[in-house]
């Protein structure tokens, strides 16, 4: 609030010292120009001091009419509160009742938690497999099976491209010397 006090006295200043040249009145000056330092000074300290105690009394108006307002609202009566209250039905009676047997039941055994009292041999399933080896040993087996198959069938197909790169090498030779490219 302040800040727009501030740049309003400074365009009422500055206002007055710009309309000096256009024949307009300025702070003494006399010469036509902006006017005196001095004079200019202290035109607008009397202009900034003007709308600063202007700006306090609309601040001090502000804050007694929030006060006001704010007294008005604490000095009502109280109002009595006619709010329907809720009332527990039969169904929900019977979850209480079960909910409050089973946390008593639940107090009286103690009873712990099935991931305190499991061996680790339980947690994870078999933890033994017994023929692990004879597994290995055909899985590898049909691995190296596989890949033989694959070598049978990868070796037409490398011939196949290399002689497909070399003839299109030659064919872009002959062509490059048809245009005139070598």
């Amino acid at each position: 609030m302040y800040l727009g006090v501030v740049i309003s006295a400074i365009f009422v200043a500055t206002r007055g010292a710009v309309a000096a040249p256009f024949g307009g009145k300025d702070f003494g000056g006399g010469s036509g120009g902006l006017g005196g330092s001095a004079d200019l000074t202290a035109g607008l300290q009397a202009k900034v001091g003007q709308l600063t105690s202007v700006a306090q009394n609309a601040v001090q108006t502000k804050i007694q009419t929030i006060g006001n307002l704010k007294g008005s609202f604490s000095n009502q009566e109280h109002v009595p509160d006619y709010s329907r209250q809720e009332y527990e039905g039969i169904p929900s009676k019977g979850l209480s009742i079960y909910d409050n047997l089973h946390a008593k039941f639940g107090s009286l055994t103690n009873a712990q938690p099935i991931v305190d009292n499991i061996r680790e041999e339980d947690k994870y399933g078999n933890s033994g497999d017994k023929f692990y080896p004879v597994g290995r040993k055909i899985v590898d087996g049909f691995e190296g099976f596989s890949n033989i198959i694959n070598k049978f069938f990868e070796v037409p197909r490398e011939i196949t491209r290399q002689i497909s790169r070399g003839i299109t090498d030659k064919l872009n030779s002959v062509g490059s010397k048809i245009v005139g490219l070598m």
